[in-house]
């Protein structure tokens, strides 16, 4: 069979009627359609057949027509809406949601609908505006089989091909692409940004092979702002420390890395997908790494980490009966502000010294309290709950942030951020006592400190003002 034509106008090939004559027998019934591949994939084979979208047990077979390649007709089929496939798998690229419609088939004299199929068991993707989006051929996928519905996404084999159209064709195999597979689907832009995360379900158990069409487009992206804390012995960080983030359990990896200046390190936009953040911090050792989990990133926007010196840390452990340790904050003294560090195997990963400890359990509660020098296995007791503090920013809201600084002996010390939503609100989880609650502005602008008193397992709704 000769290959059939490709079209540069792809999504109007999906959706919009072809104007066309369809040579000689014009009036013969039956519906007609133009089938288009792209050069990627050439002639198709095996039977057409076409199914009626509205009673999916009507089922017609389709011949060529009109003495072109790419013709067709449905003899017996009435005009309506339809999906196209082979008896080999080929079928029809709809991506089955809103912004394309299935096929409308039409009859004798009315315009020629094309259709254009693809290869079985491929997901093509493309950009939603090409104007703006063009894909690379970097692109991951996993996959979870029916047979294991609560278990983990495994990866997916691909072959990944580009057509002269910025198409990306992504071919699955046989042991992954079956009836009831849920797929994850994730790409790169040639810019580097990542696509919006793809989710796909093979639901059709009859004509399971089909291939699917996504229109994709760079993912949301959200600024990500992480503050490095001296060890003791410094009072600041130097600059050009390296910080690397990298998304979590996506299909594939994607990193970012920027350097501290004045100990802050920022990431302009870092993709917001779902699936939280990993940060780590090389240059403090291999062992500081944090997982920041996508509710965190949202409400806190950041963290304080203490930039350990890795030729001089140490591990402090620690015994705890009751519940686990998950997050770790130490302050050095002298220290201007609280930075987490690394938990591994009931340690807390530090430095050597007297230090004040925060550490946060699995149930939301908190311990404080002074670790002296010298001692090696510190007893966890008497942990209190913690307190919320929620609200609203009056003249505020996406780029503003909220520093609260527990209140010490020696003042007030750093080390917790919120960060303010697009509706002006905030919320976050301290350890209980007083805290110094402060508004700033993207520009810089501070508000007047306030004091807040959050009690062990209260909710303090307080309305802020930027003044």
């Amino acid at each position: 069979m000769r290959p059939y034509r490709s079209c540069p106008l792809f999504l109007c090939v999906l959706v919009l009627p072809l104007v066309a004559g369809c040579g000689g027998d014009e009036d013969r019934p039956g519906v007609r359609l133009r089938i288009v591949t792209s050069t990627l994939d050439g002639a198709f084979d095996g039977k057409l057949k076409i199914q009626s979208a509205d009673e999916r047990s009507k089922v017609y077979d389709v011949e060529p027509f009109g003495g072109e390649a790419d013709l067709f007709i449905g003899p017996d089929a009435p005009p309506g809406r339809y999906r196209v496939f082979t008896d080999t798998g080929w079928g029809m690229l709809w991506s089955g949601g809103l912004g394309s419609s299935v096929p409308v088939l039409r009859g004798p004299g009315e315009p020629v609908t094309p259709v254009r199929i693809g290869k079985p068991r491929s997901i093509y993707v493309a950009p939603s505006d090409p104007n703006i989006w063009q894909l690379s051929e970097t692109w991951g996928a996993e996959y979870r089989p029916a047979s294991d519905p609560t278990g983990p996404f495994r990866k997916a084999e691909l072959e990944i091909e580009l057509d002269d159209e910025g198409i990306i064709a992504l071919r699955f195999d046989e042991a992954a692409w079956k009836h009831g597979t849920i797929f994850r689907v994730l790409g790169q832009m040639t810019t580097g940004h990542v696509t919006n995360l793809l989710s796909y379900v093979i639901k059709d158990p009859v004509y399971s092979d089909l291939p699917r069409l996504a229109m994709v487009h760079g993912a949301s992206h959200a600024p990500l702002r992480l503050v490095l804390v001296p060890p003791p012995g410094a009072e600041t960080v130097a600059d050009g420390m390296k910080v690397q983030v990298a998304l979590r359990n996506m299909p594939f990896p994607s990193a970012y890395e920027e350097a501290s200046r004045n100990g802050i390190v920022r990431f302009d936009g870092v993709a917001v997908l779902g699936g939280g953040l990993r940060i780590a911090v090389p240059d403090a050792g291999r062992h500081v790494v944090f997982d920041l989990e996508a509710e965190d990133r949202r409400v806190r926007g950041g963290m304080h980490i203490v930039a350990l010196d890795p030729k001089r840390a140490v591990e402090r452990r620690y015994a705890f009966a009751d519940g686990k340790i998950v997050e770790a904050y130490v302050r050095y003294p002298g220290g201007k502000a609280f930075g987490r560090v690394p938990l591994r195997g009931g340690a807390v990963v530090t430095m050597p010294g007297r230090q004040t400890w925060l550490l946060k359990t699995d149930k939301g509660a908190w311990w404080r309290g002074v670790v002296e020098d010298g001692e090696e296995a510190v007893e966890i007791k008497d942990v209190q709950r913690g307190g919320t503090m929620r609200g609203q920013v009056r003249g505020g809201g996406l780029g503003y942030r909220i520093d609260f600084r527990p209140l010490t002996k020696d003042g007030p010390v750093g080390g917790f951020t919120a960060y303010v939503s697009h509706t002006s609100e905030y919320t976050v989880s301290l350890p209980p006592g007083k805290v110094q609650v402060q508004v700033l502005s993207p520009t810089g602008l501070k508000s007047t400190p306030k004091t807040a008193d959050l009690r062990p397992g209260t909710l303090v709704r307080r309305t802020l003002f930027m003044r």
